[in-house]
């Protein structure tokens, strides 16, 4: 099993919004191949530079995220 902490920076593009987000994740490996792959971030910090509870995934009425 292999875990890597990463870091990402950038700009939505829909917004124009500065983001910057830090996940992790956890590869398992088996005779040389990827056999898992999971990651782990927080999605608070895509909704927010997407543009909140108005970003095209955000869901709508109740089912959305609030803060």
């Amino acid at each position: 099993m292999l875990d890597v902490e990463m870091r990402a920076e950038g700009r939505a593009v829909a917004t124009g919004k500065p983001f910057e987000m830090s996940y992790v994740v956890v590869v398992t490996v088996k005779d040389g191949l990827i056999t898992r792959y999971r990651d782990y971030w927080n999605p608070l910090v895509a909704l927010d530079v997407a543009g909140g509870g108005d970003a095209p995934f955000a869901g709508s009425g109740s089912q959305g995220a609030s803060a």
